[in-house]
C-alpha cells in the first residue's frame, strides 16, 4: 500500500492530482462548516465543533499549497514556460475567486441569504485564498529558485 502511494506521488500529475484533491475537500469542508454553523444557535456545542472544521479545512489547504510546492521543486530545474502560466494563473483564479467570495460575504451581512448561498460564498472565498497562496508558493519557489541560481553563477563568474 506504500509503494502504491509513493509511486503516485513520485510523478508531477500525481502531485498535481494531490493538490486539487486537497484543494476541493479543503472547499467542501468550509462548505459545510459555514452551513452547519448557519443552522444552528449561538452558543451551542454543536456550533463550536464547526469551528474545529474550519482549522481542519485549513491544515487541508495547507497539504494543497505542500503538494504544489513539491510540484515546483520538481519541475524547477526544466524551463518550462507553462509551469509559470499555470503559476500566475492560479494566482489570477484565487484573486478573482476571494473576490467573488467577498461579494457574496458582503451580502451574507444583510442576512437576505438562504445558508446555503452564504456557505457557498464562504466555499468560494476559502478556495481563491488557497488558490492563491498555491500561486504565490509556486512562483517563490520556481522564479526564486532560478533568480538566486543566477545570481550565484555571477558571482562564480566573476573573477577576483
Amino acid at each position: 500500500m506504500r509503494r502504491r502511494w509513493r509511486a503516485a506521488l513520485a510523478s508531477p500529475r500525481g502531485q498535481e492530482r494531490a493538490a486539487s484533491m486537497c484543494l476541493i475537500v479543503a472547499v467542501l469542508v468550509i462548505f459545510a462548516a459555514t452551513w452547519w454553523r448557519g443552522s444552528t444557535r449561538p452558543g451551542s456545542g454543536a456550533r463550536s465543533v464547526t469551528y474545529l472544521l474550519d482549522v481542519l479545512a485549513i491544515v487541508i489547504a495547507l497539504g494543497s499549497t505542500f503538494f504544489e510546492a513539491r510540484l515546483a521543486n520538481m519541475l524547477g530545474d526544466f524551463p518550462i514556460p507553462s509551469l509559470r502560466r499555470g503559476s500566475l494563473l492560479r494566482l489570477l483564479g484565487g484573486v478573482l475567486a476571494a473576490i467573488a467570495g467577498c461579494v457574496v460575504g458582503a451580502v451574507i451581512g444583510n442576512d437576505d441569504l438562504p445558508n446555503v448561498i452564504s456557505a457557498l460564498g464562504i466555499g468560494v472565498l476559502a478556495g481563491g485564498l488557497t488558490l492563491m497562496l498555491n500561486g504565490i508558493v509556486r512562483l517563490a519557489l520556481v522564479d526564486g529558485a532560478r533568480y538566486a541560481a543566477d545570481r550565484v553563477q555571477e558571482r562564480l563568474d566573476d573573477d577576483y
